[in-house]
């Protein structure tokens, strides 16, 4: 008796574009339900869980078995170590805001300089990108939106600035959790789907600065501003690529975000004009500013290899996956592995923990109110994490139960045109769902699969996807509605999604070009394999 299923590739007549359009059900049942009907996260995938599972037993003849493994494999790394780094990153952020220090940063931004093009810079670009990679999940649009107007800009640009320049830090969003999400279900190393994002991102972190600023000041007041938006723009694309390819995909965003952000303080102290706000004094800038050096310092030291080595070492879960490790093939005849680890010391997710505890002497907290801070972190969080547990089991469901393999075969037909094409799905994934991450889990094996069939390195397909997402991100209607509420532009949202889909569109075809040159290069490049 076999014991491994084998996927198929066109359960529908033998065709393969009926198959795919059946394939493609459960994504459209999703992006129906968040993009039409407005549902929550977390009901709307439950439902597209439901039509998968339908699908996979009734249409591709997955065995029962085969799909409770799925779903068990995809909601633990959902919560472990996914959930872990979402709680502990949203945590010390809240630490910050609840201690009452937040209010020195924003005073430290506003009086750097009085200029509005250093301001959206320093706001938006920079200071947006640091809230990013330590949090994500909408906390710097909602932030730098409200900052933004408060400046004075009126509330309707000021969502758009801040969604302009939260595009490049999508892709290393949450501690680089889309990209750890997209190897995780593309079945590649986290290397190498880093390096493809690295080398497709130059194009979003020079161009998004030159758009936010525009959009804020007009292209003439832009150009007049190029002595600052031009080494902003090349310091913090220098720092994003080297991070991401030396050490990872957690850091990217912190470490460019930080050193834009020393740029722009000096840039700004030496164009500063008398009589300007005075900065908080160095001490209260120390207390405030602390908990994110801590954060970066910590999150360094965790992901050198030799201490995240003995880390794993001291504590590991490990589980094969009953009924799914090695129980299932391509169908093309690979079986596919199915272990679930988890080492719980050394996920970055620790180190944000011991960095927000450490963070309390500097934010003057006491013990009892962090802790409550961090029981109202929890229960705000339970949604968004039974959303991120529930995407990980539909994307694993999707991939096991084999219709993400009919998706990625039907991109591979494409042939030449993939590599423009790839951008494009995650763009789309983004604009549903609302998350890089979330388009990764959705898509990120289909991706992988047709690169593959390609000759491309599979990841590519990730790399395309992450970076074609974090374009979709400002049109996307969650992103559109955490700007509106930000800004206080309630009704505005048409008005918003207008005046951001030219940009979107335009920076999507650079990214489609990048990914086009990447594919006729990549053969040579040994970082993306």
């Amino acid at each position: 008796m076999d014991l491994v299923w084998r996927q198929l590739e066109s359960p529908l007549a033998g065709s393969l574009a009926l198959s795919a359009l059946a394939a493609a059900l459960p994504v459209a049942v999703l992006g129906a339900l968040m993009a039409w009907r407005r549902w929550k996260s977390a009901p709307a995938v439950a439902v597209a869980l439901v039509a998968a599972l339908a699908l996979c037993l009734g249409v591709w003849g997955a065995p029962p078995a085969v799909l409770g493994g799925a779903l068990l494999h995809g909601a633990l790394y959902g919560l472990l170590p996914i959930g872990v780094i979402v709680f502990a990153a949203v945590l010390l952020f809240n630490l910050v805001v609840d201690s009452g220090r937040f209010a020195q940063v924003k005073a430290s931004l506003v009086a750097l300089s009085p200029e509005l093009p250093v301001q959206v810079l320093v706001v938006a670009y920079a200071f947006g990108a640091l809230l990013e990679g330590a949090a994500g999940f909408g906390t710097p649009v909602a932030i730098c939106a409200a900052i933004l107007a408060g400046l004075g800009l009126p509330p309707v640009r000021a969502a758009v600035v801040a969604l302009l320049a939260n595009t490049a830090p999508v892709a290393y969003g949450g501690l680089g959790i889309p990209v750890l999400v997209g190897a995780q279900v593309g079945g590649v190393e986290v290397a190498p789907a880093t390096a493809a994002v690295a080398l497709l991102l130059p194009v979003l972190s020079l161009a998004s600065p030159v758009a936010a600023v525009a959009a804020a000041c007009g292209w003439r007041a832009t150009l007049r501003a190029w002595p600052v938006v031009v080494p902003a723009a090349l310091v913090y694309t220098g720092l994003q690529c080297a991070t991401a390819l030396l050490a990872g995909p957690a850091l990217p965003n912190v470490v460019a975000g930080l050193g834009t952000f020393a740029l722009l303080v000096a840039a700004a102290r030496l164009r500063r004009a008398p009589g300007a706000a005075a900065m908080p004094a160095p001490l209260a800038l120390l207390r405030s500013w602390g908990p994110f050096w801590l954060l970066t310092a910590l999150v360094v030291l965790w992901g050198q290899k030799p201490v995240k080595a003995w880390l794993a070492g001291l504590a590991r879960w490990t589980l094969e996956i009953p009924g799914l490790h090695q129980a299932v093939a391509r169908p093309g005849g690979e079986v596919l592995k199915a272990v679930y680890e988890f080492a719980p010391l050394a996920t970055p997710g620790t180190a944000i923990l011991i960095a927000a505890l450490l963070s309390l002497p500097l934010l003057g907290m006491a013990p009892a109110a962090a802790w409550a801070t961090a029981r109202r972190t929890a229960r705000a969080l339970v949604l968004p994490l039974l959303a991120v547990a529930l995407m990980l089991a539909f994307a694993w469901v999707m991939n096991y139960g084999g219709p993400a393999a009919t998706l990625g075969a039907c991109l591979a037909a494409t042939g030449g045109a993939y590599p423009w094409i790839a951008p494009v799905l995650g763009w789309i994934g983004v604009f549903l769902t609302g998350s890089d991450t979330s388009s990764n889990a959705i898509f990120g094996g289909m991706q992988s699969s047709a690169a593959g069939s390609l000759d491309l390195p599979p990841a590519f397909g990730i790399g395309a996807n992450t970076a074609g997402g974090g374009v979709g991100k400002m049109i996307s209607p969650q992103s559109i509605a955490i700007a509106t509420g930000a800004v206080d532009a309630k009704g505005r949202d048409a008005d918003i999604l207008r005046a951001t889909v030219g940009w979107s569109l335009g920076l999507l075809a650079l990214v489609c070009a990048a990914a086009a040159a990447l594919a006729a290069l990549a053969a040579g490049i040994t970082l993306l394999r």
